[in-house]
């Protein structure tokens, strides 16, 4: 039998107007300096899936290091595949730097602010990719082509 496991009660706080962006500025502008550092390379479940999509014909090449940023300019997200044009964002999500708690509240946000601006989110943890990256694949071929629909129509 399967059991979901409940998640923790989340206390009400006040805090000033702002605060919340601010340390989200914070901990991407943290993962920016990790990443120019090489403590946050890139992956090779990446490199697993980018080799996957070239394998499935009429996936165009994606865009690497799309910056997404909000109205004023401030960076928001950097998906690890993008196709700016029909607003469709990829993630590649290593447990090792994606598996906690403060992480994956920040990557809800961060996706989140893509969904309320039309973008189509797809998420991928290393396992389903290494397990099964032509699979990954086909269901990114699957949502660009739905969304060159959309985009066209």
């Amino acid at each position: 039998m399967f059991h979901l496991a409940l998640a923790e009660p989340v206390e009400a706080r006040r805090v000033p107007a702002g605060e919340g962006r601010r340390a989200l500025d914070a901990q991407l502008a943290e993962r920016r300096r990790e990443r120019e550092e090489g403590r946050y390379p890139r992956g090779h479940i990446e490199e697993v899936l980018l080799e996957a999509l070239r394998g499935v014909e009429g996936v165009p090449e994606p865009e690497r290091e799309h910056e997404v940023r909000t109205e004023a300019g401030a960076l928001v997200t950097v998906p690890d595949f993008a196709w700016p044009d029909l607003k469709v964002a990829v993630y590649c999500d290593g447990y090792q730097f994606h598996g906690d708690r403060e992480t994956l509240e920040l990557d809800a946000a961060k996706r989140n602010f893509l969904a309320q601006r039309g973008w189509t989110v797809l998420t991928y943890w290393g396992r389903q990719i290494l397990n099964r990256p032509e699979r990954c694949a086909r269901q990114i071929a699957d949502t660009l082509r739905s969304r060159r629909v959309e985009v066209w129509v």
